[in-house]
């Protein structure tokens, strides 16, 4: 029972974690008067959450007193402001993209052995809770890295000293604090954040119900993505609000308040990882393309990635005087953005090489990916079928993940990966055929 208890105290405290998120983001969505539907209402809120709190967070760390005592007071003092009544999240969306997720509970509940989340995701916050402020760190390359998942988790990490502090003379890593479990169980939540959010992003493509549920119930346990989600990391949160993002710019018609969204929350995804800064140009240009005033629609969505990413930049122009680093630092900056955001433009030279290597790396997985080949370019033809071809031109200019042979070549095209966002197609309905008043090409004033 001894091991099974920091895990049981790990939960508890991840739901309660959660439920501020979102009570914290239901206020401030309710006061923004942001058109949200009821799909993308619960992602939302637990996005907005965490990156309100994460800026206070910021905050503090700034003014020196990034202390346990501090961020618990100001995580209750949000947490009191938000909205616990009339929140109208739909649990019948939730609860189905939350059991998929059950499979990576086990590695969630386990205590970190990641690399990066011992090296920075919660390394730099622990250190910044023993110096008790935000301080640079030269010697560590990722403290320049978007900070969002290092903000979220020095929450938990700041309740686990104050709860057990250490002996006289002891310098506690996080591997023995009682709540360093925390930060991957929200990370956890953060990945079915994001299939809530991908749900949404199919339901304005046309799926019915159950495909767009089983589109985002599969985002957290695929093969390319899996176990990533169950550690504490940063993509969760990047991919949440990308998917997010792009529901809100595929939705209506280019209301200012629509605009405004789309480019906070890719901010938030540039705010978490590097890869939502090429995101953003692509939410920025889609909702440029759906609007009748391009120019001034996508003005007010830099302006919202401008302040969603404002942890990121504001953190690196207060410590290190350089607010987009390390993009642009020699030569460490430049070799990360290629690899992180755009490797596609360094495989086109030898386009026989990466044909081929792209032709035996998805040979094992043809049986399923000609079928949907197939279904997708139907859906692309058919008819109203705008929105799928901006989402698919997207598709292929945006970063992916490497490939599991590592092939760097093939760093572009991440088939795997990008099936929950293909698979909404599949579910277009036949010229002919009736739908629900949410098919694509309504323009309805809340974006499900």
């Amino acid at each position: 029972m001894k091991a099974v208890w920091p895990a049981l105290i790990a939960l508890a405290a991840s739901v309660l974690w959660f439920l501020v998120f979102g009570a914290i983001g239901a206020r401030a969505r309710r006061l923004a008067r942001l058109p949200v539907g009821a799909w993308l209402r619960l992602p939302l809120d637990f996005l907005l959450g965490a990156w309100l709190l994460s800026f206070v967070v910021l905050l503090c760390g700034m003014l020196r007193a990034f202390r346990p005592g501090v961020l618990l007071a100001a995580t209750l003092a949000l947490g009191v402001l938000g909205r616990w009544r009339n929140r109208r999240w739909s649990p019948r969306v939730a609860l189905p993209l939350l059991l998929p997720a059950l499979l990576l509970l086990p590695i969630a509940v386990a205590p970190p052995f990641f690399y990066d989340a011992l090296v920075y995701h919660l390394g730099l916050p622990w250190q910044a809770l023993q110096e008790g402020r935000l301080s640079p760190h030269p010697e560590n390359f990722f403290s320049a890295f978007p900070p969002l998942a290092q903000l979220v988790a020095a929450g938990p990490l700041g309740a686990s000293l104050a709860a057990s502090p250490a002996a006289p003379g002891v310098d506690r890593g996080p591997l023995a604090a009682g709540l360093e479990r925390v930060p991957a169980l929200l990370h956890l939540l953060s990945c079915v954040a994001a299939g809530a959010g991908l749900s949404a992003l199919a339901r304005r493509l046309g799926a019915p119900r159950g495909l767009a549920l089983l589109a985002g119930g599969t985002l957290s346990i695929l093969p390319a993505f899996a176990p990533v989600p169950g550690f504490p990391a940063a993509e969760g949160w990047a991919d949440a609000a990308i998917v997010a993002a792009l529901a809100v710019a595929l939705g209506g018609r280019g209301r200012r308040e629509q605009a405004l969204l789309a480019g906070l929350l890719v901010g938030v995804a540039s705010a978490a990882r590097l890869q939502g800064i090429p995101w953003a140009a692509i939410v920025i240009a889609l909702v440029a393309l759906r609007s009748p005033a391009p120019l001034a629609r996508s003005a007010l969505a830099t302006a919202g990635w401008i302040v969603g990413s404002a942890p990121w930049w504001l953190k690196n122009l207060a410590l290190l005087g350089d607010p987009v680093a390390p993009l642009g630092w020699h030569p460490e900056g430049i070799e990360t953005l290629r690899r992180e955001a755009g490797s596609h433009l360094y495989g086109l030279s030898g386009a026989g090489d990466w044909l081929w290597g792209l032709g035996t790396t998805l040979q094992p997985h043809a049986a399923y990916l000609v079928p949907l080949a197939l279904a997708a370019l139907l859906a692309l033809t058919g008819p109203k079928a705008g929105r799928a071809r901006l989402l698919s031109g997207a598709l292929l200019l945006c970063p992916r993940r490497r490939t599991p042979e590592r092939n760097p070549r093939l760093t572009w095209w991440s088939t795997t990966r990008a099936l929950p966002l293909r698979r909404p197609a599949l579910s277009r309905r036949a010229p002919g055929r009736s739908s629900s008043p949410r098919r694509a090409g309504s323009g309805s004033r809340a974006v499900s």
